[in-house]
């Protein structure tokens, strides 16, 4: 499986299902200013955290059917286990959600020891 590094500033697609997501890394400056401005542990940063660095989606519906324009304020709608938290996790440098499904067959596993 290749690595890829993405750098603060950059886009990245996510695939979730069906749709994908536009995300984009805060630079180490956005991040100090967005820290500066939210309180630490609270619901409201966490949802202006989403919110800065989702940027985009294609292929997300409304109820009624149609296709839902990338519009921030809908993202408090998107369901948090099985959208957001992979999202997040892709974000902090996690596993590829898709991946995990090759990665069981694709890794030796441990032989070092917890010392190292």
């Amino acid at each position: 499986m290749p690595i890829r590094i993405i750098r603060p500033g950059r886009e990245f697609a996510v695939p979730i299902g069906d749709a994908t997501f536009q995300v984009r890394r805060m630079t180490d400056a956005e991040q100090l200013s967005f820290d500066a401005a939210h309180v630490p542990g609270s619901p409201a940063r966490a949802m202006a955290y989403v919110k800065a660095v989702i940027v985009g989606w294609s292929n997300v519906f409304l109820e009624d059917g149609h296709a839902a324009a990338f519009d921030s304020e809908l993202l408090v709608h998107l369901p948090y286990d099985t959208v957001l938290e992979p999202l997040l996790e892709r974000l902090r440098g996690g596993p590829d959600p898709l991946a995990a499904r090759a990665a069981s067959a694709t890794l030796p596993p441990s032989t070092g020891t917890p010392s190292g």
